[in-house]
Order: structure tokens, then sequence, then C-alpha cells
């Protein structure tokens, strides 16, 4: 399994290393040598006392440049799944909904099916687009 595939997922993964950015998680705990499929969880999510060995569940999702990145905080859905967000904002390219992560979930123009007010709540589906970024 590769990092990307996790994208959109709660998963358990155990720390393999840390390093300067924070703990490196193992994508499949049956390779964890060298050049094995990581994952980063940035230093200031890690918890106080953890060790190399440590099981955490986390959310993959992608940051800005489309990597691959963990977080402690869970997103309001996974792939595939749907449920009610608030929308936040609007502006040219889509709307973006509140669903628990620093970067806010973009539902593009495209994908909505009715005119979207900031402040009303929308059911509103994970999926991933062609570029393989997550979106609403």
């Amino acid at each position: 399994m590769t990092p990307h595939e996790l994208v959109g997922r709660v998963v358990t993964l155990p720390i393999l290393r840390f390093g300067p950015p924070g703990a490196f998680l193992a994508v499949d705990p049956e390779n964890v040598g060298d050049g094995a499929p990581v994952v980063l969880l940035l230093g200031s999510e890690i918890p106080v006392d953890a060790q190399t060995g440590d099981q955490l569940t986390v959310y993959i999702y992608n940051d800005s440049e489309g990597r691959p990145l963990a977080t402690r905080k869970l997103a309001a859905l996974e792939l595939g799944q749907v449920t009610h967000l608030t929308a936040t904002d609007s502006n040219r390219i889509g709307a973006f909904f509140d669903w628990g992560l620093p970067k806010e979930l973009l539902v593009p123009f495209a994908e909505q099916t009715a005119d979207v007010a900031v402040g009303s709540r929308y059911p509103v589906g994970l999926i991933r687009d062609r570029q393989g970024r997550l979106v609403g």
C-alpha cells in the first residue's frame, strides 16, 4: 500500500522513526526497512511520550503541495462517506466547508447540486478529483 492510497481515511499506523519535521509512520507495518513507504506526522502533533513502535490513529490528507500528510485531528468524513457540513466561504472556484481539519474542504462548482449559502449546512460527500485531491 502507498501513502496516496490512504488519503481520505482514518488508519492506525506505527511510528517508524523520528526526524526534524516530525514522526514518520510506517504505511505498511510489514515493510519497515530502508525505502519503506512512510507518511509524516508533524512534530506539533506527536504525543509527548511517543516512542518508536507506538501505534497512532491518524487521518491522512493532502498538504497544500499534494503530498500525503498525517494528522491526529479526525475529519468529519472519510473517502466515500457523506455528512452534513457548514459552508464557510465561497469564491470563483467553489465553496469551502468546515470538516474539522485546518485546510477547509473545497466543493468545486462542478460538484455542487445547489447554490451554496455561507453559514448553511449541506450534505457533502468526500471524493477524489482527477488529480487525486480530496474534494466534496
